[in-house]
């Protein structure tokens, strides 16, 4: 599984960490950092708690090999790649939104027959349970 995975991945770099040393890891801590990032700061659903626990042990570790300067220089590196794709996706979904009014008001649209369906799926569960009869789907609404 995905968390089994990265749990090994996470004690790979651990152990490589030891192994080279602080020169021998340092010119590979632009490749190490990300994975470790991504396992601490993200919510991501492999991202189990004992799985952070041990990339935050990692991070101690390499940390402690490297130094923490230069380990953090990478780390924090990680975080600005990330935060720069964050607000670049954003703004061409802004600028999508700009240039193709249609598509957006189309994908609003969309948006609201979903919450729609949504809220009739929610009345009828609720229905059902207090024993009403299952009313038909309309699927052209």
């Amino acid at each position: 599984s995905g968390g089994r995975r990265r749990a090994c991945v996470l004690r790979f770099m651990a152990a490589m960490g030891v192994r080279l040393g602080g020169e021998g890891l340092e010119p590979l801590l632009s490749t190490v950092a990300p994975p470790l990032f991504r396992a601490i700061e993200t919510d991501e659903g492999l991202g189990s708690e004992a799985c952070r626990q041990l990339a935050q042990e990692t991070t101690e570790l390499l940390q402690e090999v490297v130094g923490y300067d230069k380990f953090y220089a990478a780390y924090n590196q990680c975080r600005a790649r990330q935060q720069e794709r964050r607000e670049q996706r954003r703004s061409e979904r802004a600028l999508g939104k700009l240039l193709d009014p249609a598509a957006a008001a189309a994908g609003r649209m969309q948006k609201q027959a979903k919450k729609k369906r949504a809220h009739k799926r929610k009345v009828a569960q609720f229905q059902e349970g207090r024993g009403a009869k299952k009313q038909r789907a309309d699927d052209d609404e």
